[in-house]
């Protein structure tokens, strides 16, 4: 919200041109489901001005780059360019690498905030049938926010408070440390939320980067782009058979991570992203005398 009044501010009484505008989230959604919003400005009228804001913005910018196609039609911004999220291969140079002695168990792993978007529901429910048939699976949670205490008092429910780790919040820099630990990265995302819906989720390169598997929901950006290394779920029955898959085929693991590896290598680093972004910005300077 702050970037958008501050754009504006900067345009007319400064007189900078905003050159690009970058929608990299759903805004509006994003905005008015903020935790740092005040619950009582989240109304329609709200809605409506976030939304002026952001028109506003538009309409003053020479280039609009937007992180999605379909986020792009739901806007309704044809002339902007759609400009994915991107990873830094260097980071994750050595994630690839056991920081454990593998067994006979599988490590998921989740990074991310824990807000209204992600619904954890469905893996803890399958993690919570497979430890009943005896197949081991364990989960990290990286991350920290104002879901986590309603997982909490869930896993004690189940009883897997052993078998399911809340890491917390960690530095950005610090993740690749915590990928070495797992096989499979995960993203379970709401299917009730605009802001999943919309999203390119910077996780899911960074999982790819560190050559592991991931299972996602689908989310309409990654089925499009990244259909061919990605296993998709949507209920708990669906993890139940994909972790039975790779449970007991575990090459697939190592199969689908370099196949993703090498797609980010050649498509989704920041690099790329940038070559993209300057090929973009020099389309409008031909059109300026």
């Amino acid at each position: 919200f702050n970037t958008l009044l501050a754009a504006l501010l900067v345009k007319c009484y400064l007189g900078i041109p905003m050159v690009a505008f970058d929608i990299a989230d759903d805004l509006v959604d994003g905005i008015l489901n903020s935790p740092i919003f005040p619950n009582i400005l989240k109304n329609e009228i709200s809605e409506k001005i976030i939304a002026m804001l952001l028109a506003l913005n538009l309409q003053t910018s020479d280039l609009i780059t937007i992180v999605t196609q379909n986020l792009k039609r739901e806007y309704n911004i044809p002339e902007s360019k759609v400009l994915h999220n991107g990873v830094n291969l260097e980071n994750y140079k050595d994630v690839h690498t056991p920081h454990r002695k593998r067994e006979r168990s599988l490590f998921l792993g989740f990074i991310g905030v824990l807000r209204e978007w992600v619904d954890l529901d469905p893996i803890l429910n399958a993690i919570y049938f497979l430890k009943s048939r005896g197949i081991p699976i364990h989960f990290l949670i990286i991350g920290d926010g104002p879901i986590r205490e309603r997982y909490v008092k869930f896993l004690d429910k189940l009883n897997l408070s052993d078998t399911v780790k809340f890491i917390g919040f960690v530095e950005h820099d610090k993740i690749p440390y915590y990928l070495k630990d797992i096989d499979v990265g995960v993203v379970p995302f709401s299917k009730k939320s605009k802001i999943a819906i919309h999203s390119f989720p910077i996780k899911i390169l960074e999982y790819l980067a560190g050559k592991k598997a991931v299972i996602s929901s689908e989310l309409p950006a990654i089925k499009f782009n990244l259909r061919k290394v990605i296993f998709f779920a949507e209920d708990y029955k669906d993890y139940i058979d994909i972790l039975v898959y790779l449970f007991e085929n575990p090459k697939e693991l190592r199969k689908k991570g370099i196949l993703g590896y090498r797609i980010i290598e050649r498509s989704y680093t920041w690099s790329a992203i940038a070559r993209k972004f300057d090929d973009y910005l020099q389309e409008i300077l031909k059109g300026v005398d």
